[in-house]
């Protein structure tokens, strides 16, 4: 079995997450179809059930090469721990949550 993100994946084709196993079917009559856009893929998604939005999630996660996987949480975990230096070290100051959300709803209506 190997580790996939936050799924494992059997050699039989079989995903387990969170304990539960989801057995992701082959559908060639969907990758056969001409390439849809993201406003049209959205809506599709967004009428599907979330048991099937769920396997969506495993499949795209899926989609993902191990290298970009691997430099994408690198470079967050690197980000995360400058921030962290910087706001520890009085480098970068913190601001209310309300305040922020006031002044940016402030700056839409404009």
């Amino acid at each position: 079995m190997s580790v996939v993100g936050p799924i494992a994946k059997s050699e039989d084709g079989e995903r387990r997450r969170q304990g539960a196993t989801v057995r992701l079917e082959n559908r060639p009559e969907l990758r056969d179809t001409p390439h849809m856009n993201i406003a049209a893929i959205k809506n599709q998604m967004l009428g599907l059930p979330t048991e099937e939005r769920m396997k969506l999630i495993d499949l795209l996660w899926d989609s993902l090469s191990d290298p970009e996987i691997k430099l994408r949480e690198t470079a967050w975990a690197t980000e995360s721990e400058r921030r962290i230096e910087a706001f520890d070290t009085g480098k970068l100051g913190a601001r209310d949550a309300n305040t922020v959300l006031t002044e940016l709803r402030n700056s839409l209506r404009k």
